[in-house]
């Protein structure tokens, strides 16, 4: 495990996951770069001995991830501007991601916009006929 949350001072900040070989649940998560990590999920076994999560969600994770850009003024590595622009933009809805934006990514972003906005309007519409089911996902 040690070795996994080693990096350099030069290594932009990731996501490091472990998980129980047995089961497949998550037992971990760290945000590792710059020669550091912080742990951003806890586990512990239950008195049945299985793995259960305490704490942090893997989307958590990524709003962390996101957050130390932020916090430490820092540009996202450019394989990971398109995964982390999107995030940011909009799982955080924290405005348009401006820097290194490849015409990939415009094209994803603004398609991903337009799905986005049709299960927007389909959820409004379901919520004013009285659907259960939106009910029930809006929940």
């Amino acid at each position: 495990m040690d070795q996994h949350l080693k990096s350099k001072a030069t290594d932009p900040p990731h996501l490091v996951l472990f998980k129980d070989e047995e089961s497949d649940t998550p037992r971990g998560i760290f945000i590792v770069g710059h020669g550091t990590y912080i742990k951003c999920d806890i586990a512990t076994k239950d008195d049945n001995g299985r793995w259960i999560r305490i704490s942090q969600t893997l989307r958590g994770a990524y709003i962390n991830l996101i957050a130390v850009y932020f916090a430490f003024q820092l540009d996202y590595p450019i394989w990971y501007t398109g995964a982390l622009g999107v995030l940011q933009e909009h799982m955080l809805g924290a405005g348009r991601y401006t820097l290194y934006r490849s015409s990939g990514f415009n094209h994803f972003a603004a398609n991903l916009k337009k799905e986005i906005n049709a299960l927007e309007v389909t959820r409004e519409s379901m919520k004013n006929n009285g659907s259960p089911v939106i009910d029930t996902l809006m929940r």
